[in-house]
């Protein structure tokens, strides 16, 4: 289960990139300054943006650069996996 939602995270298109983006922005309780992320994210954002091929997802700052909020897949996936690993073991065993 959590494999298969791993690979949907890294099949996103463009648009659903795009929307993905937004949503986060719009989770942060603090002004967006920059985002920082893959080169596939640099048009879905409208603030400044830094390529980093190694983050897979975006982390976003504040304008004052004392606030970072991270969502990088691996970070989704394992939030995922925290919060729902009673639920698949109660199945499982």
């Amino acid at each position: 289960v959590f494999s298969e939602f791993r690979h949907y995270l890294d099949k996103l298109t463009e648009d659903e990139k795009k929307k993905f983006a937004q949503k986060c922005m719009e989770r942060v309780d603090f002004d967006v300054a920059k985002v920082e992320g893959g080169s596939e994210f640099s048009d879905a954002v409208d603030v400044e943006f830094e390529e980093n091929e190694d983050i897979n997802g975006i982390k976003i700052f504040s304008e004052d650069g004392n606030r970072m909020q991270e969502f990088t897949f691996d970070k989704i996936l394992k939030q995922m996996k925290d919060e729902h690993r009673k639920d698949v073991a109660d199945i499982l065993f």
